[in-house]
């Protein structure tokens, strides 16, 4: 009697989880932004079926909607996506098993004027080309705060930067800027340099949520302050803990 029982338990278990994964999205919305409303965010679209469908998320952070469709062509494919925004275009494909996630992201494009924000408490600005990132791969162990695996590199396209010194406002205009992700002995990396190699800067965070950032004498040049050191050793270097 107990085994019978059993089986029944598993057999309306898996008629339910087919039932979820079958089910038509837009069943799902209603309830989603139950819970998405107490982050400020709303879903205006939510169509399909869990392996091919397409969103669309308003924010109380966001300047416009974000668009996002998405479409696997096997079961155990990588999912094409397409995101959509008016300061975020990326497309690429993703997978997950039961132990990690996959991205392969074939190109990011972001808007320059997303980086004001990070820059307003220096009293910094940016305006300019858009920040292109290219082939970017890499692999998250769901166990882990970060990233295990990470290769990529993009570039800025240039622009001007205006930011605040010795109480008078400056302005420099700058070419294209390099830039290169990766993941050594499990600590994410960011290098920042110009066309012709020279580093600007380099950033890095750990798993355990320690996170460094490094400004090279060239920056000083960039803005015509003078520098007598050593130009391959760090002008400044900034710790923090990220989480």
């Amino acid at each position: 009697m107990k085994i019978r029982i059993l089986l029944s338990f598993w057999f309306v278990l898996l008629l339910l989880l087919f039932g979820l994964i079958l089910s038509p999205l837009h069943l799902w919305r209603v309830s989603l932004n139950q819970f998405l409303s107490e982050e400020g965010v709303q879903l205006d679209q939510f169509e399909g079926r869990l392996w091919q469908g397409k969103m669309s998320i308003r924010g109380d952070e966001l300047k416009g909607n974000i668009q996002l469709q998405w479409r696997a062509s096997g079961l155990f494919e990588p999912i094409d996506f397409q995101l959509l925004h008016k300061d975020i275009k990326a497309w690429g494909k993703i997978q997950g098993n039961l132990d990690e996630m996959t991205l392969w992201l074939d190109q990011l494009s972001l808007s320059s004027e997303l980086l004001n924000s990070f820059l307003e408490p220096y009293k910094a600005k940016v305006t300019g080309g858009n920040i292109i990132l290219d082939k970017l791969y890499g692999k998250w162990p769901y166990v882990e705060s970060m990233p295990d695996t990470l290769r990529g590199n993009g570039y800025w396209e240039g622009g001007d930067v205006n930011y605040l010194m010795s109480r008078r406002r400056e302005s420099i205009s700058m070419d294209k800027v390099l830039f290169e992700l990766m993941n050594i002995n499990s600590v994410n990396q960011l290098k920042v340099m110009s066309e012709q190699g020279v580093a600007y800067l380099s950033a890095n965070i750990n798993t355990q949520g320690d996170a460094e950032l490094s400004v090279m004498p060239s920056v000083l040049e960039l803005i015509n302050q003078p520098w007598e050191g050593d130009r391959d050793t760090p002008v400044f270097v900034m710790t923090d803990k990220v989480f």
